[in-house]
């Protein structure tokens, strides 16, 4: 597989994981790791949160139904390809609305991700996704 397609591939993995989220689609998003994959969450100084398997990893993205609606825009997909397996670090600004008694608040995430990829047949699938949060802010959302 050349290496525009083998980029194209994995950018293509990190879209249909953030429309999963949104959609809430856990099984869709479970299904784009390894079957024995990792998903590990770093938030500030807090410990990690370490999800392994697809079954751990289904029920991780389930902690989003609490929110009335979410947003996850990725960018700067940067992979390096010259690494066995490739690995890769995304940007992503992820918004969460919600409601409260004195209306509705958008929870927003800016993270990164820190990929590391597998190929299984002609598909890539990740092996381990690491979350770094970089920063978070909770507001009101305010609606014109």
């Amino acid at each position: 597989m050349s290496d525009g397609k083998v980029r194209s591939a994995l950018r293509d993995l990190v879209h249909r994981y953030a429309s999963g989220l949104d959609r809430r689609r856990p099984e869709v998003v479970a299904g784009l790791f390894t079957e024995d994959g990792e998903l590990v969450v770093h938030e500030r100084d807090a410990p990690p949160r370490v999800y392994r398997g697809r079954a751990e990893i289904a029920e991780a993205t389930t902690a989003l139904d609490r929110f009335a609606v979410t947003h996850h825009l990725v960018g700067n997909h940067l992979p390096d390809l010259t690494r066995d397996p490739p690995t890769a670090e995304t940007y992503c600004d992820a918004r969460h609305v919600y409601e409260t008694p004195r209306g509705p608040r958008v929870f927003v995430m800016v993270a990164r991700y820190l990929d590391t990829f597998a190929r299984d047949g002609d598909a890539w699938l990740f092996a381990s996704r690491h979350i770094h949060v970089d920063w978070t802010e909770d507001r009101p959302l305010v609606q014109e």
